[in-house]
């Protein structure tokens, strides 16, 4: 998700994924040719194994919302909704952020005031650009991913404990966790779309070409393929990592073992990324999900869709419906549901 012209989004979270609102384009993130506009960040230093993310097992009902009852009021209309690690947030129609689901470490202590024009929502935490361009981070901080730095931005792309912007120069920064140095982006390389993941980070280079860097485990960082030119996405997963070319193709890298590398044939527009898992939309609408089907992932539901965005530490997905005006009740999700994520707010 990332500038403004309004866009409907999905979003896929390890419990959630990221989402930018107005523009349909993909998460973005860090140029080494500048750091002004973002600061100096501090290496947290922090090298203990995480994993992928904690185990969300199948703990509870997996259904598209919970029955709040009935209010008589219409359900929020939504122009942006971000799937994180075990919750979920979305920007309503006029700027105001509400999220649901996992409290234990703050992520649904939006602060108070904000107005954000596109949001997504990480392992423990959540960034959003609010309407004068600038950022705001709330929930985990163990790693520094919270802490926000001067400039404007036009994209942000929150992954399990680490964050990447592009600013509006033009140039990206990675921060946060950065113990397999997935903040080290390639040098003499801009980009126009980033994607954060758990411990390695992906781009669309504005040469078109597709780049990753970070941890190198499962091949998640793929030999560069023959043609280079024509990536228009590239999004980093949990243990795996995906890019889609300009006719359509949907190129992945990762671990055979779990499908979560193997992708369709036929064309896409859009592309998101789990934890172990991904979703493509094409340009009628549909979602098509593989690799791990636990808890029905693999599995969209059938309404037509109109953008697609995931966090690689979530096991769950979110999505705007499509339509050419916002309508109340416009979003959607499925997954996981251990902690509520998949609850929609039915009323203000």
């Amino acid at each position: 998700m990332r500038s403004t012209t309004y866009g409907l989004l999905l979003s896929l979270g390890f419990t959630t994924a990221c989402t930018i609102v107005l523009e349909n384009e993909p998460c973005q993130l860090r140029d080494t040719t500048d750091t002004g506009d973002t600061g100096d960040t501090a290496d947290t230093g922090d090298t203990a194994d995480t994993g992928d993310t904690a185990d969300t097992g199948d703990t509870g009902d997996t259904g598209d919302t919970g029955d709040t009852g009935d209010t008589g009021e219409p359900p929020p209309t939504w122009q942006a909704i971000s799937a994180g690690g075990s919750h979920t947030c979305g920007v309503l129609v006029g700027g105001e952020v509400r999220c649901w689901g996992d409290s234990s470490l703050g992520q649904l202590d939006v602060p108070e005031g904000l107005e954000a024009v596109s949001i997504s929502a990480g392992g423990n935490h959540t960034c959003a650009i609010n309407t004068e361009q600038a950022l705001v981070c709330w929930g985990d901080d163990s790693q520094g991913q919270s802490t926000v730095f001067d400039g404007l931005y036009t994209a942000i792309s929150a992954g399990f404990e680490h964050n990447c912007v592009i600013n509006t120069n033009g140039n990206t920064t990675c921060w946060g966790r950065t113990d397999e140095k997935q903040d080290i982006l390639p040098e003499q390389t801009t980009f126009h779309q980033v994607s954060a993941g758990i411990t390695h980070s992906c781009g669309a280079a504005t040469d078109g070409s597709w780049q990753c860097w970070g941890e190198n485990s499962s091949g998640r960082l793929p030999e560069e393929p023959s043609d280079t030119t024509d990536f228009v996405q590239v999004h980093a997963g949990g243990n795996h990592s995906c890019g889609l070319k300009t006719d359509g193709q949907v190129v992945c890298a990762g671990p055979e073992e779990s499908d979560s590398g193997t992708a369709p044939t036929a064309s896409q527009d859009q592309l998101t990324l789990g934890i172990d898992f991904s979703c493509a939309l094409n340009a009628a609408g549909q979602a098509t999900c593989w690799g791990e089907n636990e808890e029905g992932l693999a599995t969209p539901p059938s309404e037509v869709l109109g953008s697609i965005d995931a966090n690689p530490a979530g096991r769950h997905v979110c999505a705007l419906l499509q339509s050419e005006v916002l309508e109340p009740g416009n979003a959607v999700c499925w997954g996981a549901n251990q902690s509520g994520q998949l609850n929609i707010p039915e009323s203000l």
